[in-house]
């Protein structure tokens, strides 16, 4: 009986405990917020792209219309796994309350996201173990816009703003290093006034918007360097069946439980150029 603990696992953590995990994870990780976010039964995902549109022009009555065809590509994302594993005494599990698995679920909620966010910009490939993160694109495989010196003013996101329409996208996030956000908080629209120069929303005082758009910050994005770019055509892919288990063997001497999480999760870009990084000068 001593090894019997399936019901007390079982009341701790719910049969549907692993798409609460996601869930919760999906509040805290700042690609999962941002991006449009797909889950699939597949062990890839595809997306499709038009890397040329198909051509058109003008026919006079009665003129046969000349067939042409669109180019289009794909882009392949393969869900890589990410896990975590926990320590908690038994006491805690044997507690089914709400409360209690919430303390679970929100730390290794956070261990999901955390690792999630630090592959979403980080410089990884995509040809070892960790998805292809946004700082593996070299510049010209993106939109570039040079910084200031210092940040002053609104001028390069509009700029990159403009770049970005110009090539047919729609930024919808900024992501700044939380060191970059705290300069242009400070900063006031004009000598004199105490208006920031970072709008503040009515129905959500803590967002914040750098020319009409949302600014997010992540410690994982370089400061000196803010990132736009444009959710629709940037993807989060979650492969179904979150899983979530509990060993109480591990940790026997010390009378705790093991939590171990597993998701499995990678990134697609559909359109490189539709992401734009702004740099200060050296």
């Amino acid at each position: 009986m001593a090894l019997a603990a399936s019901s007390t696992a079982h009341a701790f953590l719910p049969d549907d405990f692993g798409q609460l995990l996601i869930a919760t994870a999906s509040r805290m990780s700042i690609a999962l917020q941002t991006t449009t976010v797909v889950q699939t039964d597949a062990f890839e995902f595809r997306i499709p792209r038009v890397t040329a549109e198909a051509g058109t022009n003008w026919y006079a009555e009665n003129a046969d219309i000349t067939l042409t065809d669109a180019t289009l590509a794909e882009e392949v994302v393969r869900p890589r796994k990410i896990a975590g594993i926990s320590k908690l005494s038994n006491e805690l599990v044997g507690d089914s309350s709400p409360a209690a698995a919430q303390v679970v679920g929100n730390s290794l909620a956070r261990s999901i996201a955390t690792g999630i966010d630090a592959a979403f910009f980080g410089s990884a490939d995509g040809s070892g173990v960790p998805p292809k993160g946004i700082g593996a694109f070299a510049d010209g495989d993106i939109t570039v816009v040079a910084g200031p010196a210092a940040w002053a003013n609104v001028d390069p996101f509009t700029e990159a703003i403009f770049k970005a329409e110009a090539i047919g996208a729609n930024i919808t996030a900024f992501i700044a290093n939380p060191a970059d956000a705290e300069i242009l908080a400070k900063l006031k629209k004009e000598t004199g006034s105490n208006e920031p120069l970072l709008a503040p929303d009515a129905t959500s005082p803590t967002t914040r918007y750098l020319g009409g758009v949302p600014l997010w910050t992540s410690s994982n994005v370089a400061a000196g360097s803010i990132i736009g770019y444009d959710a629709t055509r940037t993807f989060t892919v979650v492969r179904n069946g979150t899983e979530v288990e509990l060993d109480r063997s591990v940790f026997f001497g010390s009378y705790s439980t093991a939590v171990r999480a597993i998701a499995r999760v990678a990134f697609g870009y559909a359109h490189p150029k539709s992401i734009v990084r702004i740099t200060l000068e050296d």
